[in-house]
């Protein structure tokens, strides 16, 4: 084991080496160029800053070589000058007409003053002449002030040959204070010397022409001796140039630049302004133009790597040596933790397992709680949809017997047909509920749902609705030549009602209802409440602008008795789930949107039929139902209900016989025969509908039957009809739907159902 260990060292040993001087070579390689590159950086930063002055030299130069030209060759072709000297040559004098030529040249010198300008600014600050002896001849009477009045400064400017001068005022609190002058002469074309002088504004050349560099810590046109007028002898060498000073004399600049030295390094720069014997200086940071970082620096930091490296390798080598003393120790900890890893993961795989376990058994009796309580509020819904179809039968049936014994043109008649038609409309709310109970509603009419919406806008319960709600308007936009729907009326009439309601209840403050409807086709599966399917549908949407849900209330809209009504007063709580029952009892589809302050929107999705619209049909002539003295057996449970069907068909000329059970039917039919029964679906105590049917036809096999039920569709109301039912009416009935069904019963043939039977 020994001998594969060491040479496993030496390897080792030797490629630490290798990896070690391959990497101090590599970074020396990488200082060296970064040095190069660092000088090279330095040295072009040098020269572009230089470039920058220099630009900005020649430019200075430029615009004081035009001006100064501009000023000769103006000046020259002054017909006032020629003018003065003539006449003062004849002899006038200032009363006899020399002041007029003055006033006329100042006039002139105004005009050229205000039209040199730069950049919309003007150049001088003020032009004057002077005659050869030095008196003032004529100055621009605009900005005059600029033009300095110590008895001695022209004397000692008109003793210097032409050029550009700096003049600093004696008192330095004058807003004089330090000017730039230009001095030259004119000969007129007699010879007579004119002297003039020009104050260029020193604001111009601060702005356009001496902005500082990057690094600048001052700027400055830097003057020799010989071309400094004035008070020169107040000049301190440690006093430093202020931030409104624009001219120096040429002996401070070293000082400057000595006394910015100590603070920090600092470059200076110089540049000639042109044929003048002006210099525009500048002195900079040095750390700004070309940074701080000295060869020497580099070259300690090259060593200070190069040590670290060497440490560094000498370091690994004490550790490849202990590493071989604890190779064994590593690898069978090694096992050890591959173990313990094992272990952890079966153990995590244990505890996901467990947590799914748990969460599906949590999710499973949360899905047990609703299905009962569905359940529970089914049952409730269905027993009481029985028992209010049982009651509302005769507030139905009755006015039909009525009516038939009321004259055509009788006053009780239309009471009776209200009574009918509240009838009527209480039967559709015991369909709610059976919506609600998700017991079969029949959906089998071609209908326009236009046709729908704007008979409910038209109705006593949406104008209603309107008085209770000020300030909500309801807006409709139906689109055109929609394609029918398959659906019931009354549901699809009670469903925009509550959206439209529900929507109202969301604006306590006013707003507005918009009601939509349009063709749309799916082609892939849309919805963020309720996924879509591909399709053709027709879209109802009813959105309001009110307050809006909460994602907890979107995802509880629809469950039973959720509300944030007051219940009893403004609600039940089950409107919303209604509307749920009834889309999906008609094979449709709901997509909800909703923000907290910003309404809410329900889309619906109805699926459209080929089918079209069937006429309206007329009014049916209770003659037509009347029978021929058949025998019919009526069973209900019910008293009340025997009654009222007994009394229909005497009315029709049939003979009915009434009993109160199923076990009673089926001992009557022992002894006794008749053309139909009417079964009640539905008896307690005893046998109910279907079982009274199966124990009649063991006997008459070909009896015909119809059965009435609260129920439209049940899973033995189904079996019945296999059995040979003809006709299933759903209570509340009419006397014209119990009449047609049972006369159409009648009328079968008996040997319909022989085959399901036998």
């Amino acid at each position: 084991m020994r001998r594969p260990v060491f040479f496993s060292f030496i390897k080792e040993l030797i490629g630490v080496f290798s990896i070690t001087f391959i990497l101090i070579g590599f970074v020396g390689a990488l200082l060296f160029a970064n040095y190069q590159s660092q000088e090279k950086l330095k040295q072009g930063a040098l020269k572009q800053y230089e470039y920058e002055l220099q630009s900005r030299g020649m430019d200075l130069a430029y615009f004081l070589d035009t001006q100064s030209r501009l000023l000769k060759s103006s000046a020259t072709n002054w017909g006032k000058l020629q003018l003065y000297f003539e006449s003062q040559a004849m002899g006038m004098s200032m009363e006899y007409g020399l002041k007029s030529i003055l006033l006329g040249l100042q006039l002139e010198l105004d005009e050229f003053y205000n039209s040199i300008l730069f950049r919309g600014h003007l150049i001088f600050d003020g032009i004057a002449f002077y005659n050869a002896r030095g008196k003032l001849m004529v100055k621009s009477e605009v900005a005059a002030s600029a033009l300095p009045d110590e008895p001695l400064w022209h004397k000692n400017l008109f003793q210097q040959p032409e050029g550009f001068y700096i003049y600093q005022a004696a008192d330095r609190n004058q807003d004089l204070g330090r000017t730039m002058l230009y001095f030259t002469k004119y000969y007129t074309v007699k010879g007579h010397s004119i002297q003039a002088v020009a104050v260029f504004s020193r604001r111009l050349l601060q702005e356009h022409f001496l902005k500082p560099g990057r690094g600048a810590r001052f700027t400055g046109i830097f003057v020799p001796k010989n071309q400094w007028i004035g008070d020169d002898q107040k000049f301190e060498g440690d006093q430093l140039p202020l931030k409104d000073q624009t001219f120096f004399p040429e002996m401070l600049f070293q000082k400057w630049h000595s006394f910015f030295n100590h603070s920090e390094p600092v470059l200076g720069f110089s540049c000639p302004v042109g044929d003048t014997k002006l210099t525009l200086k500048e002195v900079a940071s040095k750390k700004v133009i070309i940074g701080n970082q000295s060869p020497l620096l580099q070259g300690l930091t090259m060593v200070f790597i190069f040590i670290l490296l060497l440490g560094a390798a000498g370091v690994i080598m004490f550790a490849l040596t202990q590493n071989l003393v604890l190779q064994a120790r590593v690898e069978e900890s090694g096992k050890r933790e591959k173990d313990i890893a094992l272990k952890n993961e079966l153990l995590e795989a244990e505890i996901e397992n467990r947590k799914r376990q748990e969460a599906a058994r949590i999710s499973l009796e949360a899905q047990i709680q609703r299905v009962r309580k569905m359940e529970a509020i089914g049952l409730l819904a269905g027993r009481v949809a029985h028992d209010l179809n049982n009651i509302l039968t005769g507030i139905v049936s009755y006015p039909d017997l009525l009516l038939m014994q009321l004259p055509e043109d009788s006053e009780l008649r239309e009471p009776v047909e209200t009574i009918k038609e509240s009838g009527r409309k209480a039967s559709a709310v015991v369909q709610d509920l059976l919506t609600l109970a998700r017991r079969g509603v029949m959906v089998n009419e071609v209908i326009c749902l236009n046709a729908i919406i704007r008979d409910y806008l038209q109705s006593p319960e949406h104008l209603k609705m309107i008085s209770c709600h000020e300030g909500v308007t309801v807006t409709s936009r139906l689109g055109g030549n929609l394609p029918n729907i398959l659906g019931s009326p009354l549901h699809l009439s009670k469903t925009v009602m509550n959206l439209v309601t529900n929507a109202a209840e969301a604006i306590p403050e006013g707003g507005r209802i918009s009601i939509t409807t349009k063709s749309v086709y799916v082609d892939r599966p849309v919805g963020s409440y309720e996924k879509v399917n591909e399709g053709d549908y027709i879209c109802l949407s009813i959105s309001d602008t009110g307050v809006g849900m909460v994602k907890e209330d979107r995802e509880k809209i629809f469950e039973p008795f959720f509300t944030k009504k007051v219940m009893g007063r403004s609600g039940t709580g089950l409107g919303m789930s209604v509307v749920w029952g009834t889309v999906k009892d008609h094979n449709g589809y709901i997509d909800l949107s909703s923000a907290v302050g910003k309404g809410t929107t329900f889309d619906l999705y109805f699926p459209v039929t080929d089918q079209e619209l069937m006429p309206e049909k007329k009014a049916e002539s209770i003659d037509r139902f009347r029978g021929q003295g058949q025998a019919l057996l009526i069973v209900d449970d019910e008293k009340e209900q025997r009654d009222i069907t007994v009394n229909i068909f005497l009315k029709l000329g049939y003979k009915p016989v009434a009993v109160e059970s199923g076990e009673k039917a089926v001992a009557y039919m022992e002894t006794h025969s008749v053309d139909l029964v009417v079964l009640d679906m539905i008896m307690e105590p005893g046998i109910d509908g279907l079982e009274t049917y199966e124990r009649i036809i063991a006997r008459h096999p070909a009896q015909k039957a119809v059965i009435v039920s609260g129920f439209s569709q049940t899973a033995r109301i189904r079996r019945a009809e296999e059995l040979g039912v003809r006709k299933v009416v759903a209570k509340p009935y009419s006397l014209i739907d119990i009449a047609s069904a049972v006369k159409e019963a009648l009328n079968s043939p008996a040997d319909d159902f022989q085959s399901v039977q036998s």
